[in-house]
Order: structure tokens, then sequence, then C-alpha cells
């Protein structure tokens, strides 16, 4: 398993990186654009879709991990037993393995609404290195935060940002885990 996403890993990059040659070298002999700027960070309805790719492809990971691991606390017997009952593959999933996982489903669902309005602070601001042609894809609240501060030097704006980021998210839990308590109490975080 851990070869073949290698692999996939690989041929991504070299995919993308061929893709990017290619148009690159095709500006830069029409006179468009700098010989080292990046395609990817010129155009903000491009550099949106790669920037959701890069969330979910850096989100797999650990979602496959945590997934995994409830997966392998599954006892073996439902397994066996379904299996013993006529049960295929997919019937086993839908009625053993999904049901099983559910309340870490709904677990990290929740967790994940928390983080609604956080951003990827390092792929916004490092990536398109504040590049005001970009600010319509890539302001968030994140970057408004750090260039509030840094180059307007406004702690109060800067901190007011970040308290309601926090809250807004604090709020999303809650009301969240209200609803989820409402519909099946065992699987709401508190």
């Amino acid at each position: 398993m851990r070869s073949f996403l290698h692999f996939l890993g690989r041929g991504w990059l070299r995919f993308s990186g061929a893709v990017r040659h290619g148009v690159r070298s095709h500006q830069q002999s029409a006179g468009c654009v700098r010989p080292d700027a990046d395609p990817l960070v010129q155009r903000a309805e491009i550099l949106a879709f790669h920037s959701c790719g890069c969330a979910v492809w850096k989100g797999i990971g650990y979602g496959a991990v945590i997934y995994y691991a409830a997966l392998m606390g599954i006892d073996a017997e439902y397994y066996e037993a379904a299996r013993i009952d006529g049960a295929g593959k997919i019937r086993q999933a839908m009625s053993i393995s999904v049901p099983m996982i559910m309340p870490i489903i709904v677990m990290l669902t929740i967790l994940q609404i928390g983080k609604i309005l956080y951003g990827d602070f390092g792929l916004f601001y490092n990536v398109t290195l504040n590049s005001s042609l970009l600010y319509p894809a890539t302001d968030v609240i994140d970057t408004f935060v750090y260039r509030s501060l840094i180059d307007l030097g406004d702690f109060g704006m800067a901190s007011a940002a970040g308290l309601f980021q926090s809250f807004v998210g604090f709020i999303l839990v809650l009301a969240t885990n209200f609803i989820v308590k409402k519909n099946n109490p065992d699987h709401s975080l508190f």
C-alpha cells in the first residue's frame, strides 16, 4: 500500500511538473511572462482549483490513518460471522464497517466544521508571495490577520479578527454537537 501511494505521489509530481514546464516555456516564448514566474500563481481561478487540490491531498493521509486505525479496531469475528451468513464484501462494509466507525466519522466532521473559517496560511501566503492581484482568490482571515499585523501594525484589528475566527469556530462546534446529540447521543462529543 505504501509503495502504491508513493507511486501515485511521484506520478502526480512528474505530471504536474511537465504540464507547468510546457505552459511556462510557451508563455516565455510569447513574451507574456517573466522567466521566474510560476504559471499556477498568475491567475486566480487556476490557483483556486490548485489550492483545493492541495488541501485535499494534504488531508487524505491524515484521514486515511485515522480511518484505518478505526477499521483495525473492529473485531474480526463480526466479519467472520457475516461471511458465514453469506454476506459479500460490500454487504460487510455497509453493515459492519460503516456503523462501527460512524462515531469516528461524526467526531472528525464536527471538528472539521469548527475549522471551516481557517485557511491554509502557508499555501495562501507563501505560494502567492502576497500578490495583491490574487487577493480575490487567496485572501482568507489568516492572511488578513498577518497583513494587518505586519504591514499596518494594527494589533487590535489582528487580535479582533483572530478572536472572531476562533469564536465562530467554537460556536459552530457547539451547534453541530447539539444537532448530533439530538439525532444520536452516542455520537456526540460531549
